[in-house]
């Protein structure tokens, strides 16, 4: 075989850069449908939570729930006594719902008994042990 027939089936670099170059766009142009399409699902299930959350504040289900004086009390000795304000370590301790220890929380802020929270989610507990101010 001769040294032009070698040659032929060969690819000059050029060639080598426009097949990449036309590689490239086809992955780009799927990229952009990849995220558009996305873009789609993400709207829609923006547009099912929504209704989820009027659905569910229309039964009822999404009021809040009542805190009592007994309860507070639990709570405000527990979060003074071991100097913790964690709303799942509340949770856990007083065996309430986890909504109900955000909202057993919030009271206590209210209260001055604990800051509210950090750039990291902690809250600084302001009593003492005994309850008192710091």
């Amino acid at each position: 075989m001769s040294e032009k027939g070698t040659h032929c089936c060969s690819r000059s670099a050029e060639e080598e850069w426009l097949a990449l170059k036309s590689i490239a766009k086809r992955l780009l142009k799927n990229a952009v449908s990849e995220k558009k399409a996305w873009k789609r699902k993400v709207e829609s299930l923006k547009t099912i939570l929504s209704l989820c959350d009027k659905m569910a504040s229309a039964d009822g289900t999404d009021a809040p729930e009542k805190i009592d004086g007994a309860l507070y009390e639990q709570a405000f000795e527990l979060v003074c006594a071991h100097q913790n304000a964690s709303i799942a370590w509340l949770h856990r301790r007083l065996r309430v719902s986890y909504r109900t220890a955000t909202q057993l929380i919030e009271e206590l802020e209210k209260h001055n008994v604990v800051g509210p929270p950090n750039h990291v989610g902690f809250r600084d507990v302001l009593r003492d042990p005994l309850g008192r101010r710091i």
